[in-house]
């Protein structure tokens, strides 16, 4: 059973609850416009997080390129404008007063744990890193840029889950669509003229069935666009672990 207290359970009962509140609200409740209006969000927050994950080298190297240039947790900086797209879709404004403490609540323990560790791990180049660069939002003038970023090998992407997560994450569009649908049409779903709602509903399954046939070939060993997967080179990591901070 998964907990609202940590980040997987968050999204979770985010998205539970959010679609609870399409159809338990009279008249506060998603709409096209709602679902239009968090699509941005979203889709911002699933990019964001792709192009952190091009070019991070886990547990090799204080990463500095792509997005760590300008904030030190990208990935949960695109989590948190995916979170905040969810809610926007739902339509339901008390959201907007929900949503931050309950995500601070979940990521800043998180957050703090990471980072600790990365400290142990790399020391001083971590905590000048660190003293530089802000820890979600992007105040502070990005590091300069190396040229060795994102790339569709990193072994994240190329044999990683990251693109069927994000096919599942771009689903949530979709689902929010057929939701909006049936509330406007008073669960009458099937109504001639609204292919739109049915259509999300098929878009819904078929970004679910794309992620999971992409999930299976990985796991099965295989790798997405070909060619060798990347690995950190000694000089390049060299570069990247020395760019002034």
């Amino acid at each position: 059973m998964k907990s609202p207290i940590n980040r997987g359970g968050l999204r979770f009962y985010l998205v539970i609850f959010a679609l609870i509140t399409v159809f338990a609200t009279p008249a506060i409740h998603a709409t096209v416009r709602t679902v239009l209006y968090g699509v941005p969000l979203l889709l911002l927050g699933v990019a964001l997080h792709l192009w952190a994950k091009g070019c991070l080298h886990q547990d090799r190297e204080v990463t500095t390129t792509g997005p760590y240039r300008f904030v030190r947790h990208p990935f949960y900086t695109a989590n948190a404008l995916i979170d905040a797209g969810i809610a926007v879709m739902s339509g339901w404004w008390p959201w907007a007063i929900i949503l931050p403490v309950w995500w601070l609540a979940v990521y800043i323990p998180v957050i703090r744990g990471e980072e600790k560790y990365l400290t142990s791990l790399y020391g001083e180049k971590y905590t000048a890193y660190k003293k530089r660069i802000w820890m979600l939002v992007p105040l502070s003038l990005p590091l300069p840029d190396t040229g060795l970023g994102f790339t569709w090998r990193n072994r994240n992407i190329a044999k990683g889950n990251e693109l069927p997560r994000d096919l599942r994450l771009i689903a949530y569009i979709p689902l929010f669509l057929a939701a909006a649908g049936v509330r406007i049409m008073q669960h009458a779903f099937f109504t001639g003229g609204h292919y739109l709602y049915v259509g999300a509903a098929v878009a819904f399954v078929a970004l679910h069935i794309a992620a999971w046939l992409i999930s299976r070939h990985v796991k099965r060993g295989g790798t997405l666009f070909g060619g060798p997967i990347e690995e950190v080179r000694p000089q390049a990591q060299k570069e990247q672990t020395t760019a002034p901070l």
